[in-house]
């Protein structure tokens, strides 16, 4: 084998070796599926002519789900949206923790918010798009 040849098959090597440890990296990495509960028993629906997004926002932003969501760094905020079959949509506002796989705040200032709206302005469609889920980082 000539120094040429043996330089190809250490750098050939190196390559194989950065694509499977890259891979690895990317398969512990992915991001977990988050599973929510179909009802949440206790939480009322509020019934809404029409839901912006930046509502959704500014529920968000309230000091009181605002400083829990800082707290800890496994809190997320997210958006959930249900059509109901009916021509009404649930649109359900909550705060989960990704580490422990469950809704936080159930009975505080961050309890989820239900609500049954007839429509969405067009921002907050473009936002779900064709997704169930935002998460609103």
């Amino acid at each position: 084998m000539t120094e040429n040849s043996s330089t190809l098959w250490v750098l050939l090597g190196g390559v194989v070796g950065l694509t499977a440890i890259a891979a690895a990296f990317l398969a512990m990495t992915k991001k977990k599926k988050i599973s929510l509960p179909k009802s949440l028993p206790g939480v009322p629906v509020t019934p809404k002519a029409t839901l912006t997004f930046q509502e959704i926002v500014a529920h968000f932003k309230d000091p009181k789900v605002l400083n829990l969501l800082k707290s800890d760094s496994n809190l997320i905020a997210i958006a959930i949206r249900e059509n109901l079959g009916n021509g009404k949509t649930h649109i359900i506002l909550c705060v989960f923790d990704k580490e422990k796989g469950e809704l936080v705040g159930m009975d505080g200032p961050a309890s989820p918010i239900i609500y049954e709206v007839e429509m969405m302005d067009a921002d907050l469609m473009a936002q779900f798009g064709s997704k169930e889920m935002l998460v609103l980082s």
